[in-house]
């Protein structure tokens, strides 16, 4: 492969992240909403004949969604009885999941990582601080009282 077509737009996470792991393999462009990738990738490869050009799209909002795995899921079309690989789909939510798994981490290429134990402290620091910031007393206002409002479990008074 030679192009990766990826969501986002210019400096989108998606982007950063892949140039910093593909950049010395290929080239990674971000065209947008993964809604037109497929044609996109398509286009690409018609203008683009001696490139192999791919795509790589957020397992978010899969029609054919499955359970999480290891490794990306292919993306494939078949037309006219015939298949054509487009790219690949996370197996996760989005690429930024990936980023909070110390393996999957470490096991990135091109990555120069912490080792896993202090990479796994880091993420623990972060997670403490972000759980200080959104705190049960702060996550959600408490239910207001009275007439015609909500009480604390979300049903109406009454009901």
């Amino acid at each position: 492969m030679t192009i990766l077509l990826c969501e986002g737009v210019g400096d989108s996470p998606d982007e950063r992240v892949l140039n910093k792991l593909l950049s010395a393999y290929c080239q990674v462009e971000p065209i947008g909403s993964k809604h037109a990738m497929e044609t996109l990738v398509r286009a690409r490869r018609q203008v683009s004949p001696r490139d192999t050009v791919m795509g790589l799209k957020d397992g978010d909002f899969d029609r054919d969604w499955r359970a999480p795995s290891d490794h990306p899921r292919p993306w494939t079309r078949t037309a006219g009885g015939k298949e054509e690989r487009i790219g690949w789909s996370w197996a996760r939510k989005e690429i930024e999941t990936y980023l909070i798994d110390p393996e999957g981490v470490a096991r990135a290429p091109g990555t120069k990582a912490s080792p896993r134990d202090r990479y796994q402290e880091i993420l623990e620091r972060a997670a403490g601080a972000i759980s200080d910031y959104i705190g049960p007393d702060r996550a959600q206002p408490p239910p207001p009282d009275g007439p015609g409002t909500c009480d604390s479990v979300g049903t109406a008074p009454g009901r």
